[in-house]
Formats: structure tokens, sequence, C-alpha cells
């Protein structure tokens, strides 16, 4: 699902667009490494051993007070090395220069990409993202239930859609766009001559002896 008929900036992402089905755009600033997202746990009984599956509720995993089997309390204990995983990976997405207002800081957001959308893209990719705006509780102690009236927000990611050439498109479109090209015998000689002037430039670049001075000085000169 993607391609929605309204987007929402960044900045106006806010408590009525919560649990809303949202599309953002943005430069990908960094993604984590490959987080295990528990969806099944299973419990065994320390008595009799029976083995019980629980499904995640939302984001929490009930532990059961009593065995079915044995109906002893307080006995069953979360096997960590079973159950079933997918993977996760955190995203952080920024706005781009030219949707940042004059004389304010870029907006950040953080998305969270599942399964399949895992490692799909990359820091400095342009994106349009569309997912589920959420808000979850923070707890103030890991081993206490009390939550933090302040709420913690991310999106929960459907659908990523790359910026190639000033344009969006989909994942395998630019592919088979360059099959096409690849096909046309006359535009085929155009991406060759195209190349080959790319190559005498790079070569006359090579000559210059402050070369390495102008190749750092070119990464991102809008950033100080």
């Amino acid at each position: 699902m993607y391609n929605l008929e309204k987007k929402v900036a960044m900045r106006d992402l806010s408590t009525d667009t919560i649990d809303q089905l949202v599309s953002i755009e943005g430069m990908i600033t960094r993604v984590s490494e490959l987080i295990p997202d528990l969806r099944i746990a299973l419990f065994r009984c320390s008595v009799c051993h029976h083995v019980e599956e629980v499904r995640r509720d939302g984001y929490r995993v009930e532990n059961p007070e009593r065995c079915s089997n044995c109906q002893t309390p307080g006995s069953m204990v979360i096997d960590h090395n079973s159950g079933y995983f997918v993977d996760k990976q955190l995203v952080k997405m920024q706005e781009v220069p030219d949707q940042v207002p004059e004389g304010e800081t870029p907006q950040c957001v953080t998305l969270f990409a599942h399964e399949e959308l895992f490692d799909a893209v990359k820091p400095g990719d342009k994106v349009e993202v569309t997912g589920i705006y959420k808000a979850v509780p923070v707890k103030v102690n890991r081993n206490m239930s009390t939550v933090r009236d302040v709420f913690r927000t991310f999106v929960d990611v459907i659908h990523y859609r790359k910026q190639a050439e000033g344009r969006y498109c989909v994942e395998g479109e630019e592919r088979d766009e360059v099959s096409e090209g690849e096909r046309d015998d006359g535009q085929g000689h155009e991406v060759e001559a195209d190349v080959r002037k790319e190559e005498e430039a790079m070569k006359e670049l090579a000559k210059d002896p402050e070369i390495y001075a102008k190749l750092t000085a070119s990464v991102a000169p809008s950033i100080w």
C-alpha cells in the first residue's frame, strides 16, 4: 500500500494522526542492525516441563499465571532460545533540506521496519514512507509497570518508495526501465557514449595534483 493522495509533513505529525495511515517524505540518516522481534513466546513449566505458546498482545507478552498441565502457580518460565522471531530494524529519517523552513532545525522521525522491509533502505536514500503513526508508553523503570505520562512515537512502516533522478519509483521499476533502454539500439548507443565521456572526464581529473582536496571538499559541502 503506497501512493496516498495526501502526504503529511514530518513537523505536522501530531496527536490527531496517531493510529492513522500516513505518508511522509524524507532522507534516511541511520539504520540499525538486526533486532529480533518476538511474536510467539514459549513458556516451559519448571515442575512438569510442559510447554505453552503465548502470542504477543500488542507490545506485551503475558506470562501465564499457572501451568495448564499441573496447575502449579508461578511455574512458567520463558524459554529465550525458542519462540518465533521476525526481523526488525530501527530507521531514522530526517526532513530533506528544501522542506525545512528558514531558520528551523530539521525534524526527525523514528521508523520501524519488519520482515521483508529489513535493509530495504540505506543512509542517504530519499524515500516516501507509508506507514501507521503510533504512540507507545515508556516505563519509568524496567522492573515496574508504572509508565510515564509522555509517550514515544514512531511510524510502523508498510512501504518504502525510493526517489531516483528527482522522482519516486517503486522497487524494481527503475530496473525495468533500464532493461527497456538496453533493448533499444538507439538509446543503447547514447548510453555508451555517455559512459565514454565520463571515463575521459575521470582520467582528466586523475591528472590534477589537487584532486584529493577537491574530492574531499565536494562531499556534503553544505554540512558544517
